[in-house]
């Protein structure tokens, strides 16, 4: 008997958008305890930079004195910083759902 396809959220946006990864990226240590994570669609040949860029700008839009021009943010998949350079598509996703789950972390480079 052939298996059913999984009928996760990650595997519906997946039909629905071959050519799209969804990723969910966890901002509270950027945006305080009461945030909600962003969830993205991002191009599947997309690098870990321009990924990094993108949560970045999404946090401005969010609040924009969250996020000084100073301070380094960092989007974290597991334990592991994935180089810039790196496709998004090439990242571990979760294995339940089909979505890459991200972490953000802010660093000052000045002190």
């Amino acid at each position: 008997m052939p298996e059913k396809p999984a009928n996760t959220l990650g595997a519906q946006l997946r039909r629905r958008h071959p050519d799209r990864i969804p990723v969910v990226v966890d901002v509270r240590r950027v945006l305080g305890d009461d945030a909600r994570p962003l969830k993205l669609l991002v191009q599947s040949d997309m690098t870990a930079g321009s990924l990094v860029y993108a949560v970045r700008l999404k946090i401005k839009q969010l609040r924009r004195d969250a996020v000084a021009d100073h301070s380094a943010l960092f989007v974290l998949v597991g334990t592991y910083l994935p180089p810039s350079s790196h496709r998004v598509s090439a990242l571990p996703r979760d294995a339940k759902e089909d979505v890459v789950h991200a972490t953000c972390v802010l660093e000052s480079t000045f002190g």
